[in-house]
């Protein structure tokens, strides 16, 4: 298999949430002999699917880790998938974390977005100057995010506590179809927008309708 092939048989898998131990375990053995010869891509998408299906170790990621260091730079995209992986992992690694506060979320798409503002939240790294560029970043382009990634942006800024920019939770109030999220993106919202003392009168209403509607699907945290 090529690093192409391997990336996009661990992305196969671990997007359709199939259990394959074995698979994965000899996928992330074979990437990790030869890391060198993954493009930013690959090396991004290999490790994004390993940590999404909870089968990238410590020794992977701090190869994958190493190996980002060696190089001069990513790409946008491929940067932002590499925080959330390592973010995903609970895996510190400050030559990714330190290069990923640096991203210019005008080069990111609005899942790139999205995942960067997570990873950021659940990472130890200071991205005050980050998280403000995310804000704007999506103030400006609010209506090309589907409802789960405005729903993680809003989530992210709550639970790092980070400031909103001026606009940001109106532009995702506005923007956000609460109809499409489940119940975990609806009570994901409520929190962010409580946390971040925001009373949106109408976003609330709205939730308690769809909430209502989807009552069965709720876990006991999210009615908490």
């Amino acid at each position: 298999f090529s690093p192409a092939e391997l990336a996009d048989v661990a992305y196969a898998y671990a997007g359709a949430g199939v259990s394959a131990e074995a698979l994965f375990e000899t996928i992330k053995d074979a990437a990790a002999a030869r890391l060198g010869a993954f493009g930013d891509d690959e090396l991004a998408d290999v490790a994004f699917s390993l940590a999404r299906a909870r089968a990238a170790d410590a020794a992977f990621l701090d190869a994958v880790a190493a190996e980002v260091g060696s190089r001069d730079a990513l790409n946008a995209e491929a940067l932002a998938l590499l925080c959330w992986a390592f973010a995903r992992q609970r895996r510190d690694a400050p030559t990714v974390f330190e290069a990923g506060a640096l991203l210019d979320p005008a080069a990111l798409s609005p899942d790139g977005v999205a995942r960067c503002a997570w990873a950021f939240s659940a990472a130890r790294t200071r991205a005050d100057g980050l998280y403000g560029r995310l804000g704007l970043e999506v103030v400006r382009r609010a209506n090309d995010f589907d409802a789960k990634q405005l729903t993680t942006v809003a989530y992210a800024f709550a639970r790092r506590r980070a400031p909103a920019p001026p606009g940001l939770l109106d532009a995702i109030a506005d923007a956000l179809d609460v109809d499409a999220l489940d119940a975990q993106g609806l009570s994901n919202t409520a929190w962010a927008f409580a946390t971040l003392k925001r009373r949106d009168a109408a976003l609330f209403a709205a939730i308690a309708r769809a909430s209502s509607r989807k009552l069965d699907d709720f876990a006991p945290q999210n009615l908490a």
